[in-house]
């Protein structure tokens, strides 16, 4: 769905907000075939940067490490690192969300966190690292 039109020359607009909320409204993990533009959050903005280089510009080194790591070891860090991140750092309620024991969830985000070269995750590195998980997922679709 498309931005709300006023006038006959808003049609362009909306039509392009459509096509941006098809494009990339599966990434959101909706669960949904009906998109809102207005639903995409964050991904509406990365979306345009049309350019894969600026992109990746954009993934933190230390993410990268962490997604060569996965890649090379068949494991899911990056993904146990964004739900982490998307729960506010709360072990009970990521564990919860992944359906694993606790002790893992602390094993695997600690790995994460070596790997990655930091001993906290907070702050703007925080918002680089979950930006980061967000274009490499839209790149990927």
């Amino acid at each position: 769905i498309g931005s709300m039109i006023r006038s006959v020359y808003d049609i362009k607009k909306s039509f392009e907000d459509a096509l941006c909320a098809i494009k990339y409204g599966h990434i959101t993990g909706s669960g949904t075939h009906i998109y809102d533009v207005d639903g995409l959050g964050v991904y509406r903005l990365i979306g345009k940067i049309g350019n894969r280089e600026e992109l990746l510009s954009f993934v933190p080194a230390c993410l990268k490490k962490l997604v060569e790591y996965d890649s090379a070891s068949k494991n899911n860090l990056v993904d146990t690192l964004d739900t982490y991140l998307s729960c506010d750092g709360n072990l009970m309620k990521t564990s919860q969300q992944l359906n694993i024991h606790y002790k893992t969830l602390t094993y695997r985000v600690n790995r994460a966190k070596e790997l990655m070269e930091m001993d906290e995750i907070d702050g703007d590195i925080r918002l680089e690292i979950q930006l980061g998980i967000k274009i490499l997922r839209m790149l990927k679709s």
